[in-house]
């Protein structure tokens, strides 16, 4: 995810020597879509999860049916941020092909570090005031990326590796390169290729929190911030070894998605609760490369799935393309708002979250509409003027 709204025409590659194609990747656009239209929807679940109260979430407490969703949202948190920095990647790859270095530092600054100064110093701080009103607490304002955090890691990230990218962009038929490209010809290569940074990072840092990706100073959080950069990295590669890549992960689609989803029963019926009695039946370091690895399945099965079903231009994926960050910047104000008055209502929980869903979506995309319309708002939100 590059954090923009509109994103460009996109470039393709000759499968034998790499040199570019005019076309466009739907997919990368489908799959960032979707990853932050859950990520609107998990925020609203966890508000459901009376522990979120600590980060200045609104919070209710949940039913059985709500706790299932509760549940089976786990197979999304091992993957929901590193799909997005995956993606912040490739959109690297599309926009160093076709600009300047200058070009390509004020346009990322404009689609990316703009935004992030906005809503640092409007929406998130918007966000705690509210919260803090519903909970009778001082109200303060702080300046401060908050769900932003990810925006920041891709930014400095992207903007420290920009020599490497450089380098990779500009040598096509790289030793590199080719030898990616032959593992994208082995069944099961990409997997291999993605599993084993994903997995040395969770062992080396062998963390207790495997979702814990969030950081802000690309320092207080090793595991995260690695985490990070494989992805970026990854995904400016796949893009960089050209069709070999998208060819792999539409055949592997189905494997990926059954192995991923083999694992996430493991974790959960059999490893999870264990855990928090620190009965686990398997070493934190195993639990942690098993994790790993299912996250891995599951990013290359979401993307072998868009590239199969979704490459082509569709009136809904072009209009969320555009809407899709504008209303994540939004969203948890709104939710928060939207929270006050429907946790206050005589319905059940479960209920509750799916208008919560419902509702703040719409506001979402209601002030989508608004921000189009304002020339000078458009800009704030990562949109061309």
């Amino acid at each position: 995810m590059d954090c923009q709204s509109e994103i460009e025409e996109t470039l393709k590659f000759c499968e034998q020597c790499g040199a570019p194609r005019n076309s466009r990747y739907y997919e990368v656009d489908a799959v960032r879509s979707v990853a932050l239209i859950l990520l609107i929807t998990y925020h609203i679940i966890v508000s459901f999860d009376t522990g979120m109260r600590e980060l200045g979430f609104i919070v209710h407490s949940s039913d059985g049916a709500v706790q299932i969703i509760q549940l089976l949202s786990q197979a999304l948190n091992i993957w929901r941020i590193p799909i997005l920095f995956v993606t912040a990647g490739m959109a690297v790859s599309f926009s160093l092909e076709r600009r300047t270095m200058g070009a390509f530092i004020k346009e990322r600054s404009r689609r990316l570090i703009l935004p992030l100064i906005f809503g640092s110093l409007t929406l998130v701080p918007l966000g705690l005031v509210i919260s803090n009103f519903y909970y009778g607490k001082t109200l303060e304002y702080i300046p401060n990326p908050g769900y932003l955090w990810f925006v920041v890691d891709i930014v400095v990230i992207i903007f420290l590796l920009i020599p490497l990218f450089i380098y990779i962009k500009n040598r096509p038929d790289s030793i590199i390169l080719k030898f990616m490209r032959r593992l994208f010809n082995i069944p099961g290569g990409v997997i291999i290729v993605f599993a084993l940074p994903m997995m040395l990072v969770a062992g080396i840092i062998n963390t207790e929190c495997y979702p814990c990706f969030f950081n802000f100073v690309l320092i207080d959080n090793p595991h995260g911030t690695l985490i990070a950069v494989v992805c970026i990295l990854m995904g400016f590669i796949f893009i960089r070894s050209g069709i070999r890549f998208w060819n792999s992960v539409r055949k592997l689609k189905y494997i990926c998605l059954l192995m991923a989803i083999v694992l996430y029963i493991l974790r959960m019926v059999i490893l999870s609760p264990t855990w928090d009695e620190g009965n686990a039946r398997l070493p934190l370091l195993v639990i942690n490369l098993l994790t790993a690895f299912e996250s891995v399945n599951w990013m290359l099965a979401a993307l072998g799935l868009a590239s199969a079903f979704l490459n082509k231009r569709k009136k809904l994926l072009t209009y969320m393309t555009n809407a899709v960050y504008p209303m994540y910047m939004v969203h948890l104000p709104l939710q928060f708002y939207l929270s006050t008055l429907i946790f206050a209502l005589p319905v059940a929980p479960f209920g509750k979250l799916v208008v919560l869903v419902i509702l703040n979506v719409g506001a979402c995309l209601i002030s989508y509409e608004v921000i189009k319309r304002i020339r000078w708002v458009r800009v704030l939100f990562g949109m061309k003027p």
